[in-house]
């Protein structure tokens, strides 16, 4: 079996609201990648994807912010269509939610 580049994206939800509430530091977020690309020769990429990232939290609606594995489902939709259009490549992604 060929290894999967991997990349991940850690959302942290410091809303004590909780999953509901839209973060507001999702752009500020680790983006951590593994035989992807290395943050020194992709950070233009690796910017672009956060700002995907941020896109996706602010245009969805309250009902699918509550749901974590909506969530996580359009994060990767929307990462993985991003990245075949700029990389032609094809990572695992790993969305992380965590409730602060």
């Amino acid at each position: 079996m060929a290894c999967q580049p991997l990349l991940l994206q850690r959302i942290e939800n410091k809303d004590p609201t909780g999953p509901r509430a839209r973060s507001p530091f999702a752009s500020q977020q680790p983006l951590s990648t593994r035989g992807f690309v290395s943050a020194e020769d992709g950070s233009d990429l690796l910017e672009a994807a956060r700002q995907v990232v941020a896109r996706t939290l602010e245009a969805s609606t309250a009902e699918e912010r509550s749901d974590w594995g909506v969530m996580k489902e359009k994060i990767r939709t929307d990462l993985k269509r991003f990245l075949k259009k700029h990389t032609a490549r094809h990572p695992l992604i790993v969305p992380v939610i965590l409730e602060i």
